[in-house]
């Protein structure tokens, strides 16, 4: 069975938490900045307290964009590739943000009217935080150090012919 790495893990955890809830209210401005709710119906804006807001914003960059693809990203280093770098957890963030939040970016406006801004925002930071969390997790998580070579030609393998 393997083992992960938990004191770096939730090094990674930690320091991804504090960086993305530092970049987080840039995305609040830049919404602001670039007119991202011009245009977009009023039935789609959400009027919520700035401690709502807050809590909300905490809850999304923590979970959605930190645990979750932290979680992947470990067993990926674990159990696949057995290694990690910055380069690497940069590629899986990048390739998170193909797989998750631009496919909802096309989709969204399928069902709701929204403006090219509010799109173009919402990808950039969904890319910037993607790519800093991986980054982060990349830099800071090292898998356990890999079984001998002699340890691994004597399991047995889980198909046999």
């Amino acid at each position: 069975m393997n083992k992960f790495n938990v004191k770096r893990l939730l090094t990674a955890l930690i320091v991804g938490i504090v960086i993305l809830n530092i970049a987080s209210p840039f995305q609040g401005m830049s919404d602001f900045w670039f007119d991202a709710y011009v245009g977009v119906p009023s039935d789609v804006i959400v009027e919520k307290s700035i401690g709502m807001w807050v809590v909300q914003m905490f809850l999304s960059v923590v979970f959605f964009q930190v645990v979750i693809p932290m979680c992947f990203y470990v067993l990926l280093s674990e159990i696949a590739i057995q290694r990690s770098n910055i380069l690497i957890g940069v590629i899986f963030g990048v390739t998170c943000f193909f797989v998750g939040a631009l496919s909802v970016l096309m989709l969204l406006p399928l069902f709701v009217h929204l403006t090219i801004n509010f799109l173009a925002v919402r990808g950039f930071w969904s890319l910037i935080n993607l790519v800093l969390t991986g980054g982060i997790v990349g830099g800071i998580y090292k898998p356990i150090a890999k079984r001998s070579v002699a340890h691994q030609e004597n399991m047995s393998p889980i198909i046999s012919d």
